[in-house]
């Protein structure tokens, strides 16, 4: 805990002094910055801690590390990158299987808002949740029947 006072000119240091048990008191009582005029007139500030503000904080930071948690995985499973696409057996199944498939962050449907083919049998789908709004690709692959 900080405790300063600014002084006038004609007193060279502040009358209020805090004693251990009195700082200790004021660490759980004060929540932020409050400026506090001591008995002689002079103006000080009162610096603590915040713990509703810490606490928020740190409630913030574990949500957004469990965001950036859900999208690393969104990207690991199947249809998630390039290289692990989702097989389907034709290509009018593409639009179904991606309205299907739930938003990662938060299990919402996932509406469709283009579709493009970088080569002849894979298909990427570029998909918005209704609900939270996150964006995302999803992609395809078209398996060849082959003959038996």
């Amino acid at each position: 805990m900080r405790i300063s006072f600014h002084a006038d000119a004609s007193e060279s240091a502040p009358s209020w002094r805090t004693s251990r048990r009195n700082a200790a008191h004021l660490r759980r009582v004060v929540t932020t910055r409050w400026p506090v005029r001591a008995s002689d007139g002079t103006l000080g500030v009162i610096m603590g801690r915040r713990p509703d503000r810490t606490a928020r904080r740190k409630a913030e930071r574990a949500a957004r590390q469990t965001v950036r948690d859900r999208e690393r995985l969104a990207k690991l499973v199947v249809g998630g990158s390039a290289e692990r696409p989702i097989e389907v057996p034709a290509s009018s199944v593409i639009a179904v299987r991606a309205r299907a498939t739930p938003c990662p962050q938060c299990e919402g449907t996932l509406h469709i808002e283009e579709e493009q083919a970088p080569s002849a049998l894979v298909r990427r789908v570029v998909v918005r949740c209704q609900r939270c709004g996150v964006g995302r690709d999803l992609w395809f692959r078209i398996a060849v029947a082959r003959p038996s």
